[in-house]
């Protein structure tokens, strides 16, 4: 068969993906004598050499190869290596087929194994002592190589490059090459292929703006330059533009980098087996890099001799490259330079913290020094310590004399602000701070810190009055420092980057402040901990579940009684961890048994509970040493609170049954709780157990009727004892008081171990620390306890006059500062807002005190029943959004958010305030159509046939004519003509109505949407009005059940479900619509449930209607409430509210009625 003239190798053995050598030989077309194949004995073939010769003999078998070339690198035969790769090659050439053998000298090319320390530490540790190698660069040897397969019978001597090189002359090469690197085209040719997304070798406006933003432009200044440099006009720009139009800028960046670093390497000659375990760290095996560590050494010291030495440079069309000029070619490879979107370039390195008095417990400790030039050359100097205890940072250009250090004055919380003329220059971080990413925002911004800010940060040593809970929004800025966003992350996570440091390497984030480093973890998880699945999920008692998990593809462990598993679940794009004390003691190979409390605001119990079955779940091997004390300890008293008897009741199931064993003890139980019915769960098992097992004992303890443990009763029931060891786990108030209760009757404190009864763990398993309420809930309300609010004459928003607003602001920033724990905040706040009303008769509010006035509202919302949680709102401020589009967007979003696959979360989407005013014409975001019927009637609801009218007024074609057809969006701007806008019917989660014991009761055909979510209201706010807010709690079921569904005026279902009941409807003595309104009822919160969508009866939000009142008499505040609204419209008088006398009042900040906007058009 006659062979093409020139082909390519049928097949490359090389062990690594990723090889230089191997990729130029591959690249190279070849004119050999028969089909070849060929070998590249890479760095981990060292290990084994002989095994390479054997996957490569086999390989040549299965592809037919005629012809084989050997390409390994040369050692002396001296050393074990050396012979070892002789034999290996020897045993090739026995099978009888044509090889050619070409070796070579060390590749430069494995400096990258040392890629790390050069980037980072500025390093070469090499095992050379004073000797030199003979540097070779892979694509020498490939060309070589590839001479030697097509004139087989020519001498192949060993590769060498032009000069040996010591490893200080390699270092000093490099460095050369860094900086010629780094001031030549090739670094703009570099990143140009980095920013050409799709390889396309053009760049699209979507790919260099980010670029241009990065290098310290504004946008308008980018897109003209944009335009400018686009010569073709092609709408792209290609090398020559690129380099034409905007290499200059960046030029400059780079020079003032190098001024600052001068990016020289150091060659630090390392003992044999330290460089060994250095490259074992960096991956490589054990072996391989013991064989290349002393194949290097031996080669050090006795050279090639020159009768195997490469002299002829006709084996090449090229003379050997030097090291110099590889290092310049491929210099990027090592530097540390980076671009971050936003902020300009970024240098990496490790050394230690300057040993000054500013940087306290950090100097002299190593850390990650990052340099940072934005856009005008000014650097940022950031320092932080590897072990993670700190970070400080400085903007060098500040003028010293200028320099002023604002301590926080709480001593307990280590860090400082560094400012310069009012700005922020600086800050000193010692442990760990949830501010941190705001702070390093801040500090990227060089703005000005406002006087309350300040202040703030000296009381709290806070940046922020209020810490909002996070929504975990695609454009969430996770990283400041590097400007990378949440969407950013999550992508990248779902395609494939396992770890926060290939995460980190690709993107920068966590490099440089590293407070974004908790928020990488949770979207990580725990890489130790095992996927697991639900294998069952039982309701032991209301609110009380048992799950069974079992790890998939292994065997769960053994446990030992108390102890616990960290469960991890994925939710929001995250990972959410939490620790579970296993309810009964794990046996190899059996599940693990957990007792988890349904929280009705928890995050992950309810997610636990009602969808973990669904979801993706990893669990930990058992853990923890809060277990059941072994002999000599003859004795256990117990005391638990809650579903702190959890690890109690997997120590007694250990003990059950095991009278007269050796390992049988005196175990006494004493468990709080609340009321008898919560005791429901394990009572009957404790009988059993007590029952059956002597020495076990246990009390049930009602507090609300029997009151709490006391003194008195501890040294009564449990005195103690030698051999006796108390346990206590509960919450942490109810420890607190059961350890005092015990070591003051006499229990020594060895004797005394608790549980921090918290199952709100991190990725590790450590528990969070609990944040502390800002002087305390009581504290901070009585300290606005002098601030007198602003009462409002009607539930309908009036416009406030001019004269009005700034008492109105004084009263809300007094009010939020004061509850908030800053009250001395407020004065230069104040101060701020007055000249802003002064000068502009308006003022904006910051977005901690947008979000605290917003729940302020709901807390003073007197017709609002479900107050107890005003707490928990979410804000999102979206003030800076401006047409129709990108408020119906932010809408579509809201509903995403606050649905959250049926876990209702109470959310808030703030518009701007103003002319030309924003309004939505939906009374909620979710309406259902009301049709008017030709002969008379509505089809669908009733209650939004006007609704419905404008809608088709405008335009709307109107949906498929049924009862449940959703109604679109309305918009309005100003006096500019409304848009609609049809809701995607998948972000809307509608639940089927069914009945637990009527079957027909789904032929009914109803249905209701999950979440509620007005937005109607104005939020009137320290003289703000916004008129476009839209929030949501979740449904209480009578919401639904005796009122949107049973009304008259709205879809009128009992009639049609008292016949249905076979009701006698003639007569209002049968109680027909009582009935049916209770079977109604019935259904709605049933199929919530079944639904797994949040949501409360009547009754248990009214019994918290009751604890909010107790809550605001704690903190010595008022309850004010409209008794009409507040009582549910069914079984009234069967609950507290019903019987509570009411004062009713309306406070500002307040949510308001408005007026129809189609009705405000009519004049």
């Amino acid at each position: 068969m006659a062979l093409p003239s020139t082909m390519s190798f049928l097949k490359i053995v090389c062990s690594e993906p990723r090889n230089y050598l191997a990729s130029f030989l591959q690249s190279l077309p070849i004119e050999p004598a028969g089909p070849a194949i060929a070998l590249v004995m890479g760095t981990a073939d060292l290990a084994y050499p002989l095994v390479a010769a054997r996957t490569f003999l086999a390989s040549a078998r299965e592809v037919g190869a005629s012809h084989l070339l050997w390409v390994a690198p040369y050692f002396p035969p001296s050393s074990r290596v050396g012979q070892q790769i002789r034999d290996a090659e020897a045993s090739v050439r026995a099978s009888g087929q044509a090889v050619t053998t070409v070796w070579h000298g060390p590749l430069l090319s494995a400096l990258t194994l040392w890629r790390e320390d050069i980037r980072l530490r500025r390093t070469l540790p090499l095992p050379l002592g004073g000797g030199a190698l003979p540097w070779v660069a892979p694509a020498d040897v490939a060309r070589r190589a590839i001479r030697a397969l097509e004139q087989p019978a020519a001498p192949a001597p060993v590769v060498c490059g032009p000069a040996a090189c010591s490893g200080a002359e390699v270092a000093a090469a490099l460095s050369r090459g860094l900086r010629a690197g780094l001031t030549s085209e090739r670094f703009a040719w570099r990143r140009f292929e980095e920013i050409d997304r799709d390889h396309d070798r053009k760049l699209s406006e979507d790919e260099l703006l980010p670029y241009l933003t990065g290098l310290g432009m504004r946008a308008d200044e980018a897109k003209a330059l944009l335009l400018a440099a686009d010569t073709t006009g092609d709408g792209t720009i290609d090398f020559e533009e690129f380099t034409a139009g905007l290499r200059g800028r960046l030029d400059n960046l780079v020079q003032q980098l190098l001024r600052e670093d001068s990016f020289e390497l150091r060659y630090v000659d390392t003992p044999a087996d330290r460089a060994a375990a250095a490259l074992v760290q960096a991956g490589l095996r054990k072996a391989a890099a013991e064989a290349l560590i002393e194949g290097w050494a031996s080669l050090a010291r006795e050279g090639i001799p020159a009768d195997v030495r490469g002299s002829d440079e006709a084996w090449l069309e090229l003379p050997p490259a030097s090291v110099d000029a590889w290092a310049e070619r491929h210099a990027l490879d090592f530097v540390n330079v980076h671009l971050l979107p936003g902020q300009g370039l970024l240098s990496r390195r490790e050394g230690v913290v300057e040993s000054s008095a500013a940087m306290g417990a950090l100097a002299g400790k190593e850390a990650a020094i990052s340099k940072i030039v934005d856009g005008a050359g000014r650097i940022l100097s950031l320092s932080r310590a590897l072990d993670g205890s700190g970070v400080s940072a400085r903007w060098l250009d500040a003028p010293m004399e200028s320099l002023r250090w604002v301590p926080c004055g709480d001593r307990d919380k280590r860090r400082a602000l560094l400012l310069s003329s009012g700005q922020l220059t600086g800050l000193h971080v010692e442990g760990e701070w949830n501010d941190l990413p705001s702070a390093m925002r801040l500090l990227m911004a060089r703005g000005p810190l406002p006087g309350w800010q300040l202040t703030t940060f000296r009381e709290l040593g806070e940046l922020k009055i209020d810490q909002p809970a996070a929504l975990f929004e695609p454009n969430e800025v996770v990283c400041n420092c590097a400007g990378v966003k949440r969407g950013q992350i999550t992508s990248l996570i779902e395609a494939g980057c396992a770890t926060p440091a290939e995460l980190s390497e690709r993107t920068r984030a966590g490099q440089i402040c590293g407070g974004c480093a908790p928020a990488l973890a949770e979207m990580f998880g725990g890489s130790s901990l095992q996927q697991a699945e639900v294998k069952a999920a039982r309701e032991l008692s209301p609110g009380i579940f048992q799950i069974t998990l079992s790890p998939v593809g292994g065997a769960p462990a053994a446990s030992v009684p108390g102890q616990h598993v960290l469960v991890q679940g994925y939710l929001d794009r995250r990972w959410v961890a939490r620790a579970y004390t296993l309810s009964a003691p794990a046996r190899a190979g059996g599940d693990y048994e957990i007792t988890v409390k349904r929280e009705e605001l928890g995050v992950f119990s309810r997610w636990l509970c009602e969808r973990a079955a669904a979801s993706l779940l990893r669990a930990s091997a058992p853990k923890g040493s809060f277990v059941l004390p072994a002999p000599p300890v003859e004795r256990v008293v117990f005391l638990a609170g809650g579903i702190g008897v959890t690890p109690a009741m997997a120590m007694l199931r250990a003990l059950d049954g095991r009278a007269g064993r050796p390992d049988a003890r005196a175990f006494l139980l004493d468990w709080s709780a609340s009321r008898a019915a919560d005791f429901a769960y394990f009572e009957e098992d404790l009988r059993a157990i007590a029952g059956r097992t002597p020495g076990v004992g246990f009390r049930l303890r009602a507090t609300k009727a029997e009151g709490r443990l006391s003194r008195e009763q501890v040294a009564e029931l449990y005195p103690y004892r030698p051999g006796s060891r108390a346990l206590v786990c509960g919450p942490d108030a109810f420890m607190r008081d059961a350890q005092e209760h015990l070591r003051a009757v006499g229990w020594p404190p060895d004797a005394i171990q608790r549980e921090l009864f918290s199952s709100n763990v991190d990725t590790a398993g450590e528990v969070r620390p609990t944040p502390l309420r800002r002087a305390g809930a009581a504290r901070a309300a009585r300290a606005a306890g002098g601030v007198c609010p602003v009462e409002h004459g009607s539930f309908h928003v009036t416009p406030t006059a001019p004269e009005a607003v700034p008492t109105e602001a004084e009263a809300f920033l007094r009010q939020c500062y004061a509850e908030l724990g800053v009250p001395s905040a407020v004065e230069e706040r104040w101060q701020e807002v007055r000249a802003s009303l002064e000068k502009h008769g308006t003022y904006t509010h910051l977005p901690d005190e947008l979000a605290y006035g917003a729940r302020l509202a709901w807390r003073n919302s007197s017709r609002c029943i479900g107050r107890f949680f005003w707490s928990t709102l979410h804000v999102r401020d979206l003030r800076h959004l401006k047409t129709e589009e990108e408020i119906f967007q932010a809408l579509v979003e809201h509903l995403d958010l606050a649905t959250n696959g049926g876990d209702i979360r109470a959310t808030m989407t703030v518009f701007r305030p103003g002319e030309p005013r924003i309004r939505i014409w939906n009374g909620q975001l979710v309406r259902y159509a009301g049709y008017r019927l030709p002969e008379g009637g509505v089809l669908g609801d009733p209650g939004n046939v006007e609704l419905t009218d404008q809608a088709l007024a405008l335009g709307w074609p109107g949906g498929e004519r049924t009862r449940f057809d959703l109604l679109p969006l309305i918009i309005q701007i100003g006096e500019g003509r409304p848009k609609w806008f049809e809701l995607p019917r998948e972000k809307v989660l509608e639940v089927p109505i069914e009945h637990p014991r009527y079957a027909w009761f789904a032929e009914l055909g109803l249905k209701w949407h999950a979440l509620p979510a007005v937005s109607n209201l104005a939020l009137d706010l320290g003289g703000i009005q916004y008129t476009a807010a839209p929030f949501n709690g979740f449904y209480m079921g009578t919401e639904i059940g005796a009122r949107n569904l049973s009304d008259v005026t709205r879809y009128d279902q009992l009639p049609l479900i008292a016949d249905r009941l076979g009701l006698d409807r003639t007569r209002s003595d049968t109680l027909w619509q009582d009935a049916a309104l209770v079977e109604l009822n019935v259904a709605v919160l049933h199929s919530f449930r079944q639904a797994k969508v949040r949501m409360m009866d009547h009754h248990t939000l009214s019994e918290y209607f009751k604890k909010f009142e107790q809550q605001e008499r704690q903190c010595e505040r008022p309850v004010y409430a409209d008794w009409t609204w507040i009582v549910p419209p069914m079984s009234a008088s069967t609950m507290a509210v019903f019987h509570t006398n009411m004062e009713n009042k309306i406070l500002k900040p307040n949510y308001l009625y408005q007026d129809d906007p189609w009705k405000e058009r009519k004049g």
